[in-house]
Protein backbone atom coordinates (compact mmCIF):
# COMPACT_ATOMS: atom_id res chain seq x y z
CA UNK A 1 0.00 0.00 0.00
CA UNK A 2 1.36 3.40 -1.01
CA UNK A 3 1.76 6.14 1.56
CA UNK A 4 -0.11 9.32 0.67
CA UNK A 5 1.47 12.78 0.88
CA UNK A 6 -0.15 16.18 0.38
CA UNK A 7 1.81 19.38 -0.29
CA UNK A 8 0.24 22.82 -0.43
CA UNK A 9 1.54 25.96 -2.12
CA UNK A 10 -0.05 29.28 -2.91
CA UNK A 11 1.42 29.50 -6.43
CA UNK A 12 4.39 28.19 -8.37
CA UNK A 13 6.10 31.53 -8.98
CA UNK A 14 9.89 31.69 -9.16
CA UNK A 15 11.29 31.37 -5.64
CA UNK A 16 13.41 29.21 -3.39
CA UNK A 17 10.57 27.27 -1.80
CA UNK A 18 9.02 26.49 -5.15
CA UNK A 19 12.37 25.36 -6.60
CA UNK A 20 13.00 23.17 -3.55
CA UNK A 21 9.55 21.62 -3.91
CA UNK A 22 10.21 20.77 -7.56
CA UNK A 23 13.56 19.20 -6.65
CA UNK A 24 11.92 17.13 -3.90
CA UNK A 25 9.08 16.02 -6.19
CA UNK A 26 11.62 14.91 -8.80
CA UNK A 27 13.37 12.68 -6.25
CA UNK A 28 10.33 10.80 -4.87
CA UNK A 29 9.90 7.05 -5.30
CA UNK A 30 6.42 7.10 -6.83
CA UNK A 31 6.14 3.31 -6.49
CA UNK A 32 6.01 3.84 -2.70
CA UNK A 33 4.24 7.22 -2.46
CA UNK A 34 1.11 8.81 -3.88
CA UNK A 35 1.70 12.58 -3.97
CA UNK A 36 -1.01 15.23 -4.21
CA UNK A 37 -0.23 18.91 -4.70
CA UNK A 38 -2.77 21.56 -3.73
CA UNK A 39 -1.90 24.86 -5.39
CA UNK A 40 -4.21 27.68 -4.38
CA UNK A 41 -3.56 29.75 -7.50
CA UNK A 42 -2.43 27.81 -10.59
CA UNK A 43 0.06 30.41 -11.81
CA UNK A 44 3.81 30.66 -12.08
CA UNK A 45 6.76 29.64 -14.14
CA UNK A 46 7.24 26.35 -12.24
CA UNK A 47 3.78 24.93 -13.06
CA UNK A 48 5.18 23.18 -16.14
CA UNK A 49 8.00 21.60 -14.13
CA UNK A 50 5.76 19.53 -11.84
CA UNK A 51 6.43 15.82 -12.48
CA UNK A 52 3.66 13.92 -14.27
CA UNK A 53 3.36 11.45 -11.38
CA UNK A 54 2.14 14.22 -9.05
CA UNK A 55 -1.63 14.62 -8.80
CA UNK A 56 -2.25 18.39 -9.02
CA UNK A 57 -5.59 19.04 -7.36
CA UNK A 58 -8.07 21.42 -9.02
CA UNK A 59 -7.83 25.13 -8.27
CA UNK A 60 -10.48 26.62 -6.00
CA UNK A 61 -11.38 30.31 -6.22
CA UNK A 62 -11.93 30.39 -2.45
CA UNK A 63 -8.41 29.18 -1.72
CA UNK A 64 -6.92 31.66 -4.18
CA UNK A 65 -8.55 34.42 -2.12
CA UNK A 66 -6.19 33.79 0.80
CA UNK A 67 -3.65 36.37 -0.36
CA UNK A 68 -6.03 38.81 -2.01
CA UNK A 69 -7.04 42.02 -0.25
CA UNK A 70 -10.54 41.90 1.26
CA UNK A 71 -11.67 44.56 -1.20
CA UNK A 72 -10.70 42.30 -4.13
CA UNK A 73 -12.50 39.35 -2.55
CA UNK A 74 -15.68 41.40 -2.33
CA UNK A 75 -15.33 42.65 -5.92
CA UNK A 76 -14.98 39.06 -7.11
CA UNK A 77 -17.99 38.05 -5.00
CA UNK A 78 -16.02 35.69 -2.77
CA UNK A 79 -18.31 36.64 0.10
CA UNK A 80 -17.62 33.65 2.37
CA UNK A 81 -13.85 34.04 2.04
CA UNK A 82 -14.08 37.78 2.70
CA UNK A 83 -16.30 37.23 5.75
CA UNK A 84 -14.03 34.58 7.27
CA UNK A 85 -10.91 36.66 6.66
CA UNK A 86 -12.57 39.78 8.09
CA UNK A 87 -13.76 37.92 11.19
CA UNK A 88 -10.30 36.44 11.73
CA UNK A 89 -8.76 39.91 11.43
CA UNK A 90 -11.16 41.34 14.01
CA UNK A 91 -10.51 38.42 16.38
CA UNK A 92 -6.75 38.86 16.01
CA UNK A 93 -7.02 42.58 16.76
CA UNK A 94 -9.14 41.93 19.85
CA UNK A 95 -6.68 39.33 21.10
CA UNK A 96 -3.70 41.64 20.42
CA UNK A 97 -5.30 44.42 22.49
CA UNK A 98 -5.65 42.08 25.45
CA UNK A 99 -1.92 41.38 25.52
Amino acid sequence: MKKRILFTMYAMEIGGIERSLINMLESFDYDSYEVDLLIFCHTGEFMGMIPDQVNVLPESRSYAAIRKPLRDCLRQRLIKAAFVRGAAKVAANVRARRL
